[in-house]
Parts: C-alpha cells; sequence; structure tokens
C-alpha cells in the first residue's frame, strides 16, 4: 500500500467510561448535602473517604449538571491562578472522574427544579443541547455512511482496470476511494473523541437515537466494505484497515446495550441531501449558545470548553454546505455578544475561545 493509504488500525473504537458507582450507604445524610454549591464542595472536602458515596448520591438527588459545578469548583479550589491553562480543546473535562447522565428527577419534581439557582439550570440547559447536538451528530455520521457507500460502490463500477498491470487505472481508483474513507475516518475518530472528553455515560439516554441510527447505517454500509476489500485484494493484493468500522463499534459498545442492540435507519426526511447538516447546524449553534449563557450566568469553568467544542464543528459545518443565507445570522451574533461578555476578564481562555469563534464571526 502507498503512504497515501496508511490510516489509524480498526480497533482504535471510543473509550468506555464507567458510570459512578451506585450506593445506598449515604441516605442518612441527604440533609446534609443539600446545601449550595460552595457548601457541598465544602463537604466533599472535608470527608475525601465518602467522596464517591456522596456524589453517587447527588447525582441522583440533584441532577448531573448539579454535581458537575461542584466537581468544577473543587478543580478551581487547587488550580494554580498563575499557571496559564493554554487551549481548553486539549483540557476538555479535566478535574472529574464522573460520567455525565441524564438529571432522573421526574415530573413531579419540576417545580422543586424551578426553583434552583439560575446558573444551576442554565448549566443543565447546556447539557441537554450539547447531548442534543452530539445525538444529532451520530445521525450525520450515519448519513455520512450512507452516502459513501454509493459514492464507493459508483467508484468501483468506474474502475476500467482489467489485470493488475493496468497500474495507472488502479492507483486512480484507489485514489477516488480512499477520498471517502479518510473523510469518514476522520469525522467517526472526531466524534468518538468528543465523546470521550464529554465524559459521556455508558448507555448515555440521551444519544441512544443517533446510536441506534448509526447501527442501521453500519449495517446498510458492510456489502460495501466487502466490495471494496475484493478489489483491493484482487488489483492491490492485499486490504487496508477501516478506521470507521473501529471507531463506530466503539461508539455502540458506549451507549448501547451489549445484547441485540437496536438499529433504527434513519427517516426517508433525514435520508434527503443537506437535512442531517442542517439540523447538526442547527443543533450546534443551539448548543453553544446555551454553552455561553451557562458560562456567562457563573459557570465558566464547566461551560467555556463547551463553546469551543460546539463553535468547532459549526465551522467545520458551514464549510462545505450550501444554505440559504441569512438563516443564522442573528443567532450568531447572540453567540458573539455572549461570547465577548464571558471572555472579557478571562485573558488566561481568550486565545482558546477566539480560535474556536473567529471562523464564524461574519457568518449571515
Amino acid at each position: 500500500m502507498s503512504a497515501m493509504r496508511e490510516r489509524g488500525t480498526e480497533g482504535k473504537g471510543g473509550a468506555e467510561i464507567a458510570l459512578p458507582p451506585a450506593t445506598d450507604s449515604v441516605d442518612s445524610n441527604r440533609a446534609t448535602i443539600s446545601g449550595d454549591v460552595a457548601d457541598v464542595a465544602g463537604l466533599l472536602q472535608a470527608q475525601p473517604a465518602r467522596r464517591d458515596d456522596l456524589i453517587a448520591e447527588l447525582h441522583r438527588s440533584r441532577g448531573n449538571a448539579f454535581v458537575q459545578q461542584v466537581l468544577a469548583t473543587l478543580d478551581s479550589k487547587g488550580h494554580d491562578e498563575k499557571e496559564e491553562p493554554g487551549l481548553l480543546w486539549d483540557r476538555q473535562g479535566a478535574g472529574s472522574g464522573f460520567s455525565e447522565t441524564r438529571n432522573s428527577a421526574d415530573s413531579s419534581k419540576k417545580q422543586e427544579k424551578d426553583r434552583r439557582p439560575k446558573s444551576e439550570r442554565l448549566a443543565e440547559a447546556s447539557d441537554n443541547a450539547t447531548y442534543r447536538a452530539m445525538n444529532t451528530q451520530l445521525k450525520l455520521l450515519a448519513y455520512e455512511l450512507g452516502a459513501a457507500g454509493k459514492k464507493l460502490t459508483q467508484d468501483l463500477g468506474f474502475s476500467t482496470a482489467k489485470t493488475k498491470a493496468d497500474k495507472a487505472e488502479i492507483a486512480e481508483t484507489d485514489a477516488r476511494l480512499m477520498v471517502t474513507i479518510h473523510h469518514l475516518d476522520d469525522m467517526a475518530r472526531d466524534t468518538a473523541k468528543q465523546l470521550t472528553d464529554l465524559n459521556t455515560a455508558k448507555m448515555e439516554p440521551r444519544l441512544e437515537d443517533g446510536a441506534q441510527a448509526l447501527s442501521a447505517a453500519l449495517d446498510e454500509f458492510a456489502p460495501v466494505v466487502e466490495k471494496v476489500d475484493a478489489w483491493w485484494t484482487s488489483y492491490m493484493g492485499d486490504t487496508d484497515s477501516w478506521e470507521v468500522l473501529g471507531r463506530s463499534r466503539g461508539i455502540l459498545n458506549l451507549l448501547l446495550p451489549k445484547l441485540a442492540p437496536k438499529a433504527k435507519p434513519l427517516t426517508a426526511a433525514e435520508r434527503s441531501p443537506g437535512s442531517m447538516q442542517d439540523d447538526a447546524i442547527n443543533a450546534h449553534l443551539d448548543a453553544a449558545i446555551a454553552a455561553a449563557e451557562s458560562a456567562k450566568s457563573g459557570n465558566a469553568i464547566l461551560h467555556k470548553d463547551r463553546i469551543i467544542l460546539h463553535a468547532k464543528d459549526l465551522a467545520e459545518l458551514l464549510k462545505n454546505h450550501a444554505r440559504v443565507e441569512g438563516q443564522l445570522g442573528t443567532r450568531i451574533k447572540t453567540l458573539i455578544t455572549l461570547v465577548d461578555q464571558v471572555i472579557v476578564n478571562d485573558p488566561w481562555v481568550k486565545r482558546s475561545v477566539d480560535e474556536a469563534i473567529d471562523p464564524i464571526r461574519n457568518v449571515k
């Protein structure tokens, strides 16, 4: 194989992350951990031996957004303020060894939840928006697998190579195949990394729909893989690895049950050209705005990195997607205004945020 065709191994899927341990040993302490973020952070510092049990109870009774604020507060207390934090994109999830989970409070607690501090409610809204965007991202990967399957089949059909001696035609066909496969590899790699950086919980329910669509897309893509492998074997003597398969299987191992994972193909509307790209653009823009609102309300440590994550994805999606001008301008301005307010007093993160935001500042 030529150097151009080198790719990562198939087995490098998304990392699986353990859920917080369940515990029944803290029932008598629920009144003790009902204070605000600062109170709870102080309690965890004072009782390190019971930290895991207390946090498990907090996940159950106060929700993930509150737990993330507490962990971020603990992390900030131990942070050396003279140390430049560098690019937050490389520090996503620092300071927390616990997975993110959906707030499990049922509808009967809505009135109680509404009385929480604004910063806590905005943190939860940002968390939910992030996972809506990632669910859409999984569906976009499923769509791209379907589109790539058609393109690869077409490229094989256009090949006029008859024997291994037709080296020029073989090289040309192989180059066309690799452009499509590299695109899939890059997308699957980025998606798996983001899920890991977000400390995504195993079988995260907010991502189930997207995972089912990805599972169905992999099933539909399997015959195409067989055809490409057969062509490689016939004309090039061996096959190459498919990183997209390893990454996607790693994602499914994280998000779907081990036994009989359900597959749910994309709908006809979702399969239409441009539909999933539009959905992903809107979802990432909404999530970036929600993260900026949360950061502005006092959750800066927790959600500035999410601004960067969604802004980067938004910029990438807008690069090669035709759309009607004027649809995003107002919301982009809202995001820019919020971001400028968030970073005005925090020069440490200004460079990282600017690098993510600058490519979309003038989008209309």
